[in-house]
């Protein structure tokens, strides 16, 4: 493997930006065209596989989230509402 193919591995593997790759690479004195190339190849489906699995991980852990800070503002507001009628929760 050639240090220009190591470059645009290392980039993809670390999950950079094609633009940062194109930076780097142009740095290093490679062609941008060869970072697109690179992270389009057969090799980096799985750092793809893997961030689109991280990502929708996100997204689920963001809606339970969203839920649970819901249903404390729900329970908040009832013992408020208990608290300012003279009754307490459990009694």
């Amino acid at each position: 493997m050639s240090f220009k193919q190591e470059v645009v591995r290392q980039i993809v593997k670390r999950g950079h930006s094609a633009a940062e790759g194109i930076r780097t690479h142009r740095r290093v004195g490679a062609r941008p065209v060869q970072v697109g190339q690179g992270c389009r190849s057969g090799q980096d489906r799985e750092a793809r596989d893997r961030l689109v699995e991280a990502k929708s991980e996100i997204l689920r852990l963001r809606a339970q989230l969203r839920r649970t800070e819901e249903e404390r503002d729900i329970l908040r507001g009832f013992v408020r509402q208990s608290s300012s009628d003279g009754t307490a929760c459990g009694r």
